[in-house]
């Protein structure tokens, strides 16, 4: 089951790790530059051996994940409301 390491910018937290299963809709290059909504605050735990720091949200479909994401641009680190 591949994932992706994500490196994503939390602004004044700054860079967070994640590892994120979201191979079946999304390919490597459709993700530099992309805004995504994640949860920071949990304990960090290893995921194949690589650190997940948040928790990168998305939608369960038949075909995969579909990521959470602003409509708009927003300010990385920015809270959710």
């Amino acid at each position: 089951m591949p994932s992706y390491r994500l490196w994503i910018d939390f602004g004044e937290l700054g860079e967070l790790q994640s590892s994120a299963k979201i191979t079946d809709l999304y390919s490597a290059e459709d993700l530099p530059g992309m805004q995504v909504i994640a949860v920071a605050g949990f304990e960090p735990i290893r995921v194949a051996g690589f650190r997940s720091d948040v928790l990168v949200l998305g939608v369960l479909t038949d075909d995969g994940v579909v990521l959470l994401r602003p409509d708009r641009p927003v300010a990385p680190g920015s809270e959710i409301a």
